[in-house]
């Protein structure tokens, strides 16, 4: 495989300046073929977060350059991909790209009513702030409504679901417009979020913790510091392989998100000095307790009729000290432990 590099510990505040020529280029000429439909997420998620972080050196986008000169094309023929070409001809422009594609795919997409084969809400609200982005506007039928609806039944987030924690974080990305204006959370969704961001630090989650604190920021809320120093001690760890890349998923998404975080909360970016080309991005894995805790939990009917301060003991006492330990830390640093801990515990009965 070559030589691993690791990266180092960095001063904290690094511009997103640290260019992502080297790490544009492995993922657009490098990784994957621009047939295969991750080639397209994998740029589309890369150049979202570099739009929304800060202004790279312009040349940097010049890779995409075959790509977007056959744009119109490609989203002709791949329609039902039309959302992953109107984001990456969009922050390709954005970010200086010599070009005004994105305005008249954006027209075409709204004629052909595309967005109306779209039977989720949440791809419905994405392809609404796409159409946006170039001043072209959807009748919402309510669709924030709903949204804000999903992220105000806060209990249903204290339980593992990686599928609806993942869908909250993106509803405020997209009523926030990136961390452009206000999203205009019901009370309950900062709860909701600080239930998903518990759960993902008790399951040490890089990725999703990432993507709470960033949902937080967008919401103009307070991030605890245990999940952004954790997130940020994540950052030193992540080993890029030089000419590893074999197809195969690695740990690319949550190296993405990390970074993306890390550029909101100045607390460093991307990573200056990776290898480039065919690499993989591979992250230190940290053993969580998340599903001991359940396992425990169900075993044991009586925890879960117990306030916290009552299971407490009780719980500590049946987990290793490791697992206590992360559980300990989790209860200080997690805002609202309590309160998590009475809708994790799922007590009743079904009728």
């Amino acid at each position: 495989m070559g030589n691993i590099v690791f990266l180092r510990d960095r001063v904290q505040g690094h511009p997103i300046a640290a260019t992502p020529d080297i790490l544009l280029d492995s993922f657009c000429n490098s990784r994957r073929q621009e047939s295969d439909v991750f080639w397209l997420k994998e740029n589309a998620e890369l150049l979202n977060i570099l739009e929304c972080a800060g202004d790279i050196d312009k040349d940097c986008v010049d890779v995409f350059e075959n790509f977007y000169e056959d744009i119109d094309r490609r989203l002709l023929f791949f329609r039902q991909y039309y959302r992953f070409y109107l984001s990456i001809c969009m922050d390709l422009e954005d970010l200086g790209y010599p070009g005004i594609k994105s305005e008249k795919l954006a027209q075409w997409v709204l004629k052909e009513n595309i967005v109306e084969a779209e039977l989720s809400d949440l791809q419905r609200a994405e392809a609404h702030r796409l159409l946006k982005r170039r001043n072209l506007a959807l009748d919402d039928m309510g669709l924030n409504d709903r949204l804000r609806a999903f992220t105000d039944c806060s209990a249903q987030f204290a339980i593992p679901n990686t599928k609806i924690a993942y869908e909250l974080t993106h509803i405020v990305f997209y009523l926030s417009e990136y961390g452009r204006k206000d999203p205009q959370l019901p009370g309950a969704a900062l709860v909701s979020l600080r239930h998903v961001g518990t759960l993902a630090y008790l399951d040490q989650n890089m990725d999703l913790l990432a993507e709470v604190c960033i949902a937080l920021r967008y919401a103009g809320s307070t991030v605890p510091k245990l999940w952004e120093d954790t997130l940020a001690a994540s950052m030193r760890r992540y080993r890029f392989i030089p000419g590893a890349f074999d197809g195969n998923h690695d740990d690319y998404h949550m190296y993405f998100v990390g970074a993306w975080w890390a550029m909101l909360a100045g607390r460093g970016g991307f990573e200056p000095t990776i290898p480039g080309g065919a690499m993989m991005i591979r992250a230190a894995r940290t053993q969580g307790v998340m599903r001991t805790l359940s396992q425990v939990m169900f075993s044991n009917e009586n925890f879960g009729r117990l306030p916290w301060s009552a299971a407490r003991p009780r719980i500590m006492a049946s987990l290793s000290p490791d697992d206590g330990e992360l559980l300990r830390s989790a209860e200080q640093g997690s805002p609202h432990f309590e309160r998590f801990f009475e809708a994790f515990a799922r007590n009743g009965r079904v009728a």
